[in-house]
């Protein structure tokens, strides 16, 4: 069960299209035994995307689908997901598009979106909150791509701010997303 729910997930992508159909039946299977392999869909995705997905699991225990680039786990292929729709609705090349989220939570979707080449990133969220996307990025990223809230590291690529900062006020934003 948790298997079909997880490859059924990777159709939008497969399918060439975010469309919602496509996610039911995707590529024309219905059984979990008549879908392709996990390992043919995650090449698939690196031609998409642009670059070889991976799923980093930094905590023991998580369940999904055993890949070998870790476990892919219902959340990080929603993420993927959402950051391939954020790239595919910029209107400028990644590297010069600034993107703001609120709410990150762990902090997947800036991790995908920044492995796609975007610029800039910032999180705003809740202070106690902003520890996890902080942890998770830190170790994914490396400490020297983010920067949290009151460090002055300009250089940082994933900025994680509080709910009070001048973030929005600085710059245009090109594409605001949230996932709630």
């Amino acid at each position: 069960m948790v298997a079909s729910t997880l490859l059924r997930q990777f159709a939008p992508y497969c399918a060439g299209s975010g469309d919602q159909e496509a996610s039911r039946v995707p590529r024309g299977w219905r059984r979990i035994d008549e879908a392709p392999d996990v390992e043919t869909l995650l090449n698939e995705l690196d031609e998409r995307l642009g670059f070889k997905i991976d799923f980093s699991n930094l905590y023991r225990g998580e369940i999904g689908l055993k890949t070998s680039r870790g476990v892919a786990n219902y959340r990080a292929i929603q993420a993927s997901y959402q950051a391939w729709r954020i790239v595919d609705n910029l209107d400028e090349l990644p590297s010069s598009a600034s993107v703001l989220e609120i709410g990150a939570g762990l902090g997947r979707t800036a991790y995908y979106v920044m492995k796609m080449g975007v610029g800039r990133y910032t999180i705003i969220d809740l202070p106690l909150t902003n520890v996890s996307p902080g942890c998770f990025l830190g170790s994914t990223l490396g400490a020297h791509a983010v920067a949290l809230h009151g460090e002055t590291r300009r250089t940082a690529s994933v900025k994680i701010k509080g709910p009070i900062c001048s973030a929005m006020t600085r710059s245009i934003l090109l594409l605001l997303m949230s996932t709630h």
